[in-house]
C-alpha cells in the first residue's frame, strides 16, 4: 500500500501504538488512515465494535491466524492441560505480553478461565521481554510457557510449538485485515483495490518478518525482499505479478516493490517518507499495533 500511496503523491507515515482501544479510536476518528494487521474477525473484536459504524473492512491478506500457549520444542508438556503439573517448574506463571494487547484480554476472558486458572497466573510486560524468556529457556533446556500467535517470526525461527487446547479455548484460526475509517474505499478507490485479492500463507510471511526484522539492517529492506523471493519463487511471484499487471498494466511495479512496502515499517514503523508528484500532496498515516 506504501508504494501505491507514494506512485499517487502521498505523504506515507507509520505510527505505532501498543493499546489497541487507541489505535482503532485514532482509526475511526482518521487520524490513522489504515491498520494493515488487524485481527478483525475474533481477537480485535471487542475493540472495533464500539467504532462499528467509523471503520471499513479493506479485505484480509492472510486466512489462518491464531493464538495459543507454546512452549519449547524439548517441553514434555503437550496440552493446555498439563501446565498445573509443571507449575512449579515454569515459576508458577504463564508468561504473557502487553497488558492492553488483544491475546492478552483473550486470555483473560477465554483461556485462563477455561482451564481454572487466575487472572494473576500470567504475568504481562512486551512481546520482547516475552521473547527473552522464551528463547533463554529453549537454550538452557528448562519449561516455560508463554502466550504466542502465528504468523509470526519466531514461529519459523525458535525450536517452539504450540500446546493443545483440547476445550478449544483460543477458537478457530482468523485473517489478518486492512481496517480503515469508514469511507476510505471511495476516497481512495486506487488504493483498496491494491489490496484486494492478496494473500500470505505462514510460511511466507513469517520468512519475510524474520528477514527484514531480525536479519538486515535499515535501509536493506530490498535485499531482504530479494533473498525471500529466492526462497518462495514460482507461485508466490507468478501471483504478485498477476496482481501489480491488472492494477498498473503500463508499468507495473516489480514482485519485490510491493512485498517491500507490503512490509514496510515492520522494523522501523515511524518512518516518514514525504513525496511530491504531479497528483499533489496527500497524507497517509498507517497504524502498527503490538498484538
Amino acid at each position: 500500500m506504501e508504494y501505491k500511496a507514494l506512485e499517487l503523491g502521498y505523504t506515507v507515515s507509520w505510527e505505532e501504538l501498543t493499546d489497541p482501544p487507541l489505535l482503532y479510536s485514532a482509526v475511526a476518528d482518521g487520524q490513522v488512515d489504515v491498520y494493515p494487521s488487524s485481527w478483525a474477525e475474533r481477537n480485535h473484536v471487542g475493540y472495533i465494535e464500539p467504532y462499528a459504524e467509523q471503520l471499513e473492512d479493506l479485505g484480509a491478506y492472510q486466512s489462518g491466524a491464531i493464538s495459543f500457549l507454546a512452549v519449547p520444542e524439548h517441553s514434555e508438556m503437550q496440552s493446555i492441560e498439563d501446565i498445573p503439573e509443571y507449575w512449579e517448574e515454569i515459576g508458577e506463571r504463564i508468561v504473557g505480553i502487553e497488558p492492553g494487547a488483544g491475546l492478552t484480554q483473550q486470555m483473560i476472558d477465554d483461556v485462563l478461565p477455561a482451564y481454572g486458572f487466575e487472572e494473576t497466573d500470567m504475568v504481562t510486560s512486551s512481546t520482547p521481554a516475552m521473547l527473552v524468556e522464551l528463547e533463554n529457556a529453549i537454550a538452557a533446556g528448562e519449561e516455560v510457557v508463554v502466550t504466542l500467535w502465528n504468523p509470526y517470526w519466531p514461529m519459523s525461527e525458535f525450536d517452539v510449538r504450540p500446546l493443545d487446547d483440547p476445550l478449544g479455548a483460543f477458537g478457530e484460526p482468523e485473517g489478518l485485515h486492512y481496517v480503515a475509517t469508514a469511507g476510505f474505499s471511495e476516497e481512495h478507490p486506487e488504493l483498496a483495490e491494491w489490496v484486494e485479492d492478496f494473500e500470505l500463507s505462514d510460511d511466507e510471511f513469517n520468512a519475510l518478518e524474520n528477514l527484514i526484522v531480525n536479519e538486515y539492517e535499515d535501509g536493506d529492506e530490498q535485499a531482504a525482499v530479494e533473498e525471500w523471493l529466492q526462497e518462495f519463487p514460482g507461485t508466490l511471484q507468478r501471483r504478485l505479478w498477476r496482481k501489480l499487471s491488472v492494477l498498473s498494466p503500463r508499468t507495473p511495479p516489480t514482485p519485490q516493490i510491493w512485498a517491500s512496502e507490503l512490509f514496510a515499517g515492520i522494523k522501523r514503523p515511524t518512518r516518514e517518507i514525504d513525496r511530491q508528484t504531479q497528483h499533489g500532496r496527500k497524507a497517509l498515516t498507517l497504524g502498527l499495533l503490538a498484538k
